[in-house]
């Protein structure tokens, strides 16, 4: 299986945003965003939202709920997409260059997760969740939209993501809350 697309300015840059983050990788700062950045993992997203959604319905907030429904829904569809995404395009991580000089990008490829860098699940997942927010309730767009561009851009400095591979994210989470606001819009 031949390597694409590995000689283009975008890539380029992504290498070498690599490696100025790398030599500051366990900054304390970078090491706590990085933590941080574990919150926008699908298993939390999924399960903060789906806890919301339940307390919400129990409480008898249904039209709280049907917001919270949509949240998932973006979620879900920013997962759906970035799997199918990972399981198509086949990408070395930055730790990968870091500790053995690989950097490659195949059509399919290993299912091994350093392979899995395009595009961040945690990016997609955040901007789905925050756009998903700010439509149900726009008071929330600023913060919900800041923490998710500060969460996704820690990704980067522990050494998963390439700056392009946030971006992607980013752009699979927006496409797949628009299309869950298709069909399963956050208000009636």
């Amino acid at each position: 299986m031949g390597t694409y697309l590995t000689d283009n300015p975008l890539t380029r840059a992504d290498l070498r945003a690599a490696r100025a983050i790398h030599p500051h990788r366990h900054h304390g700062f970078l090491q706590a965003a990085a933590d941080w950045s574990e919150l926008t993992d699908q298993e939390p997203l999924f399960a903060g939202a789906a806890g919301l959604m339940a307390l919400a319905w129990a409480s008898g907030y249904r039209a709280e709920a049907r917001k919270l429904a949509h949240v998932l829904g973006a979620l879900a569809a920013a997962t759906l997409l970035k799997d199918g995404m990972k399981r198509s395009v086949a990408r070395s991580r930055p730790v990968l260059l870091h500790d053995k000089g690989i950097h490659r990008v195949r059509l399919r490829g290993k299912k091994d997760k350093s392979w899995h860098s395009l595009p961040s699940g945690h990016a997609a997942g955040a901007a789905a969740v925050a756009a998903a927010v700010a439509r149900a309730w726009p008071a929330a767009a600023l913060p919900a939209y800041l923490a998710a561009g500060l969460l996704s851009a820690a990704r980067m400095p522990t050494g998963l993501h390439y700056p392009s591979d946030v971006a992607a994210g980013v752009a699979v989470g927006l496409v797949a809350e628009g299309i869950v606001q298709r069909l399963w819009p956050a208000s009636p």
